[in-house]
């Protein structure tokens, strides 16, 4: 399969199903920052995947 072939592919796989649990926010995350006061954030490889 050549990388055009490839991409195609998973272009296609991706788009044929919605985005997983968005637009809710992961729970995980909810339990670790609940308490937190506001401030400065770190975003450490958050989202969906969309350009891996």
């Amino acid at each position: 399969m050549s990388a055009t072939d490839a991409v195609t592919f998973w272009d296609g796989v991706y788009a044929a199903r919605p985005a997983p649990d968005a637009p809710r926010p992961n729970v995980r995350l909810v339990e670790t920052v609940t308490g937190l006061p506001p401030g400065d954030a770190l975003d450490l490889g958050c989202g969906s995947g969309g350009d891996a």
